[in-house]
């Protein structure tokens, strides 16, 4: 555990801080904004919030500036907790707060649903005898105060046995047609589970497989199906905390050494430390050397200190600004995994350039993983430059 000294960012204040990366609200309107998604995390008490808001009374315009800020981070249904918690005359405007209120409705029917199709899918495995454990998503709804409040993605399942055995068992099993296979994970069409994307792995995370990368290929692997947890309501499995602690770091380094990161993932990612006890905070400060994940970890701790006063003693690392400041500008400038970044549209050459621009200053970063990200990029282009040939598409994507 680090016990590190905060003080200068602190000295500068949070609001020189935020105000150096967003450009679309005022430091005032971010830090409520913040504040607001502590509390709704049990992370800050009503009455801390309701006299931030007392010395920052929120306007209609500034009630819609918050909502939008947290559509395009797919957190919509975790604040309405907070917002919820709020006396009725503090809550946003009628036709604010209606909206919102019927998206929380449908998040909370979506994750319904996920968790009902996460059990099929375990069972469908577990049927032909094959372990298997639910990444991210629906397994870290059930950390979250209210676990039906987390805006659903895709299905993410570890199946064990390996890439030959999984996709043998997923052609046996009429999955294969219109499926993407990559390098750790096989991506089903989503006309076999009701539209639900279901992203089948037979390796945790996509990392270059030598030295240090190879240690946490390893360590996941062993550590995979150890010591299984369940949930009485749904059946299906989630890997241990100790697990997912790295395997989402790793993840969470992937998205932010390529395009974008979200910030459901910086706040998933939190409520893994919360949940954490000493013994796993310990051995994960450990594990952050051992696996090369420092650079991610620097980086993440700081975000996660700035936005969610992170407490000293579940640092994983010493938080770096330098990085970390750049991580939160990657999260707000295209929202969740980039997808409201207006370069994509406004010059798709430029973007494409600005983009190999940021793979070599992410060297600086992490040499192995960006290169790894890198050469990736390029062989995915190449194979699928024929196929976009054939089409009559031009696209510099992946």
């Amino acid at each position: 555990m680090y016990r590190v000294d905060m003080s200068s960012s602190r000295r500068r204040g949070s609001s020189s801080i935020f105000f150096t990366i967003f450009h679309t609200m005022s430091p005032e309107l971010l830090e409520t904004t913040f504040a607001l998604l502590r509390l709704s995390l049990d992370a800050e008490s009503l009455d801390s919030f309701l006299n931030r808001i007392k010395e920052h009374p929120l306007s209609k315009e500034d009630w819609a500036a918050i909502y939008d800020f947290c559509k395009k981070q797919t957190i919509i249904g975790v604040v309405l907790v907070g917002v919820n918690k709020l006396p009725e005359d503090l809550r946003p405007p009628r036709e604010i707060l209606d909206h919102w209120i019927c998206q929380g409705f449908y998040i909370h029917q979506q994750n319904i649903k996920m968790n009902a199709m996460c059990a099929k899918v375990t069972k469908m495995f577990a049927d032909r005898g094959l372990r298997s454990v639910i990444l991210k998503g629906q397994a870290n709804a059930r950390l979250y105060p209210d676990p039906f409040s987390r805006q659903c993605g895709d299905i993410d399942i570890l199946v064990e046995g390996g890439k030959k055995n999984v996709i043998r068992h997923l052609k046996e099993m009429g999955l294969m047609e219109g499926a993407d296979i990559t390098p750790h994970h096989v991506e089903i069409d989503k006309k076999f589970f009701d539209g639900i994307s279901v992203e089948v792995h037979f390796n945790a995370v996509l990392s270059l497989p030598i030295g240090k990368g190879r240690r946490l290929q390893n360590f996941l692997a062993k550590n995979a199906f150890s010591h299984i947890r369940g949930d009485n309501t749904e059946p299906f499995y989630e890997p241990t905390i100790l697990f997912a602690l790295m395997m989402q770091m790793s993840h969470i380094r992937r998205h932010f050494i390529g395009e974008a990161i979200g910030l459901r993932q910086i706040v998933d990612y939190y409520m893994l430390l919360k949940s954490s006890s000493a013994e796993i905070i310990s051995e994960s400060c450990e594990n952050v050397k051992k696996f090369g994940l420092t650079s991610m970890s620097g980086a993440l701790m700081w975000c996660l200190e700035i936005i969610f006063s992170l407490e000293k003693d579940r640092l994983l690392s010493v938080p770096n600004e330098k990085w970390g400041s750049r991580l939160i500008r990657a999260i707000v400038d295209g929202g969740n995994f980039g997808r409201y970044n207006g370069k994509k549209e406004a010059n798709l050459a430029k973007y494409w350039l600005l983009n190999r621009k940021n793979a070599l200053e992410k060297m600086k970063f992490d040499a192995r993983e960006s290169f790894g990200a890198e050469f990736s990029y390029w062989i995915k282009f190449l194979r699928n430059t024929p196929k976009r040939i054939k089409q009559r598409k031009i696209s510099f994507r992946r």
